[in-house]
C-alpha cells in the first residue's frame, strides 16, 4: 500500500506497518513476510488501520473504522475484538498509546480508557475527570518517559496525564443496595443480602451506591447467576429485571474505581412458586391422585366381587333350580309305575315299592339342599334306586363299580347326576316284548379327572328317539336337559372343564352292541 498511517515493533524484533492493510516486515530475513487484509469483529473487511500498538507479550493492538480495539496475537495468527459490550465506552477509537506496563491508553470521542492488556480489565475517565469536551485530535499519544506522563492532543488543548496513575488508599465504601423496587409499586430499603418474594412480585428494581468523597466516577457491572461475561452497564446505578420466573436469583455487582479497585457486592432474591407448583402442594396433589386412584380401584374389585358374588348365587339359584326340577320328574315316573302295579293287581309288589319309594325319597329331600355329595353316598343312592326299580321290573340287571384310586368318601360330585341316566335306560332303552337289559356303572380316575361311564345294551338312544316320534310323543326329556344345564352351570360358577357325552352304541367303532353309552367328566376337586 502507498500510505504508511502507523508503525510498530513488536516483541519478536520485527516492524508491522499499518496503512490500506497490514504487513510485517521480518528484521531477520529483511523482507515483507506477511499481508493482512481481513481482520477480526464486525468490521473485519475495513482494511483502513487507523492506529496500532505492540506489547511486550506478543500480541498488536490496532483499530479500523467503526471495529472497536482488536488483538492481534501473532504467535496464533488470531483476532480477539473487543466493544462496547465488553465495555468500552464507543466503538470508534481516535487514538492510541504506545503500550506501557502492560496498559494502553485508548481515546475516544471524549472519553479516555485504561485498558490492560494481561486481565483486559477497563478503566474509562472523562469531563468530570478534567478532559475537554472534544475527541482527540491524533492517531498517537506522546510517552515522556522521564515524567511518565502522556500527552494527547485534543482540539486547541494538549492532555496531559500520567502514564502510571497513583493507587492511593481506597477511601470508598462497600458497594450497596439501597432500595429494591417491586412492581413499581413497593419498596423496600436496605434489603440486606437475600429476600424472598411472592410470585406475583416478579417485576424488580435495584436501586445501588458506592460513596467516594474524593471521586464519584465509577463503572458498574452485573452478571446473573453463573453467567461467565459481565454485562457493562458504564454509570447506570440501577437494573431492572421483568417478568422473571419464579426460582433463585443471585446478581452479581462489580463497581470499578478510576484506581483499578473493584468491589463487589452479592445480592440473592428468591421468587416463590404459586402454591399450585410448590413441592408441598405437588406432593398432596400426588398422594390425593394415588388416594383416589386406589378407591376406585377397590370400589371397582368392590364391584366385580359383588358381581362375581351375584353370578355365583344366580348359578347355584338355578343349580338348586334345576336340582328340583329332578325331583318331581323322578316322583312322577315312579308313581307311574306304582299305578302300573295297582292295576295290574300286584298289591304286594306296590307295597314294597311304595315303601322303598318313600325312603329314597327321604334321601332324595336331603341331597337336594346339598351342593355336592360323596361318592359312598352317591354309590348307596343308586343301589337303592336301582332296588326299588327292580321290583316294578326284575328283568334288568345293574352292576356298580368304583376304581380303587377313588377315595369314596372325599371324592365329591353333584347330587341326582347319575339316576336320570340309570332311569331313561330302564324306561326308554326296553321294549313291551324286551324288558332284559344290562346297565354298568364305572367310576373311573382319569389324571386329575373322575370319569363315570354308564353303559347299557338297550334299543339305544337314536331308537327310543324315534319310536317317540312314530308314536307322536313329543315329550321332551327334561332329565337330560337338565342335566345338561347343570354341568354348564358348574363349569361357569367353578370354572371347571366337565363335559357330558351321550353317543349311540350302534354309531361306534369295533361295537356290534345296541345300546347307550354316557360319558360324564368332572374334576376330582371342585372348589
Amino acid at each position: 500500500f502507498d500510505k504508511v498511517k502507523s508503525i510498530a515493533y513488536d516483541s519478536y524484533g520485527d516492524v508491522w506497518i499499518g496503512g490500506h492493510s497490514l504487513c510485517r516486515w521480518n528484521n531477520q530475513q529483511q523482507l515483507f513476510d506477511t499481508l493482512i487484509t481481513v481482520y477480526g469483529g464486525a468490521n473485519k473487511f475495513n482494511d483502513d488501520i487507523l492506529t496500532l500498538s505492540a506489547d511486550a507479550n506478543g500480541s498488536l493492538w490496532l483499530h479500523n473504522a467503526n471495529n472497536g480495539l482488536l488483538e492481534y496475537r501473532i504467535k496464533e495468527k488470531k483476532f480477539v475484538a473487543y466493544t462496547m459490550k465488553d465495555g468500552l465506552p464507543s466503538d470508534v477509537l481516535t487514538s492510541f498509546s504506545p503500550v506501557i506496563d502492560n496498559t494502553l491508553w485508548v481515546g475516544s470521542n471524549n472519553y479516555l480508557t485504561r485498558f490492560d492488556t494481561r486481565t483486559k480489565n477497563m478503566i474509562i475517565y472523562d469531563e468530570s475527570d478534567g478532559l475537554p469536551e472534544y475527541k482527540p485530535t491524533g492517531r498517537r499519544m506522546y510517552y515522556d518517559k522521564d515524567s511518565n506522563c502522556l500527552y494527547m492532543p485534543s482540539n486547541e488543548y494538549l492532555v496531559k496525564f500520567p502514564a502510571r496513575p497513583d493507587n492511593n488508599r481506597d477511601k470508598s465504601s462497600e458497594l450497596m443496595i439501597e432500595e429494591l423496587v417491586i412492581n413499581n409499586t413497593r419498596s423496600v430499603f436496605e434489603p440486606g443480602n437475600e429476600i424472598e418474594l411472592a410470585h406475583t412480585e416478579n417485576n424488580i428494581t435495584l436501586n445501588y451506591s458506592i460513596v467516594d468523597f474524593e471521586t464519584a466516577n465509577y463503572q458498574f457491572a452485573y452478571k446473573l447467576n453463573k453467567e461467565e461475561a459481565w454485562t457493562v452497564l458504564g454509570r447506570q446505578r440501577a437494573i431492572m429485571f421483568n417478568n422473571l420466573q419464579p426460582g433463585k436469583y443471585v446478581v452479581h455487582l462489580k463497581a470499578t474505581g478510576k484506581s483499578g479497585n473493584e468491589k463487589i457486592k452479592e445480592f440473592i432474591f428468591i421468587i416463590q412458586p404459586p402454591f399450585w407448583k410448590t413441592a408441598w402442594f405437588l406432593v398432596i396433589c400426588g398422594i390425593l391422585l394415588v388416594a383416589t386412584l386406589y378407591y376406585l380401584y377397590r370400589y371397582r374389585i368392590k364391584q366385580v366381587r359383588q358381581k362375581a358374588n351375584i353370578d355365583k348365587l344366580l348359578a347355584q339359584t338355578e343349580m338348586k333350580a334345576l336340582h328340583t326340577q329332578m325331583n318331581p320328574h323322578f316322583i312322577f315316573n315312579s308313581l307311574n309305575s306304582i299305578r302300573e302295579m295297582i292295576l295290574n293287581n300286584e298289591n304286594n309288589e306296590a307295597s314294597h315299592f311304595l315303601s322303598k319309594f318313600a325312603h329314597l325319597i327321604r334321601i332324595t329331600l336331603d341331597q337336594s339342599g346339598e351342593s355336592l355329595i360323596s361318592l359312598r353316598n352317591t354309590m348307596d343312592y343308586l343301589h337303592r334306586y336301582i332296588e326299588m326299580e327292580q321290583i316294578r321290573n326284575s328283568d334288568f340287571t345293574c352292576r356298580i363299580l368304583a376304581d380303587g384310586e377313588l377315595d369314596p368318601d372325599e371324592t365329591l360330585l353333584p347330587p341326582m347326576l347319575i339316576q336320570p341316566f340309570i332311569e331313561n335306560a330302564i324306561w326308554h332303552g326296553t321294549t313291551g316284548n324286551c324288558k332284559n337289559i344290562n346297565i354298568n356303572i364305572d367310576f373311573k380316575k382319569d389324571k386329575d379327572q373322575l370319569v363315570c361311564i354308564i353303559d347299557d345294551n338297550g334299543t339305544g338312544i337314536e331308537h327310543s328317539l324315534q319310536n317317540k316320534t312314530d308314536n307322536g310323543n313329543l315329550h321332551k326329556p327334561m332329565g337330560i336337559a337338565n342335566i345338561k344345564n347343570r354341568i354348564h352351570l358348574l363349569n361357569e360358577k367353578y370354572g371347571l372343564k366337565s363335559s357330558i357325552t351321550i353317543e349311540d352304541k350302534s354309531r361306534l367303532q369295533g361295537c356290534s352292541q345296541s345300546g347307550t353309552r354316557v360319558t360324564l367328566q368332572l374334576p376330582l376337586e371342585i372348589v
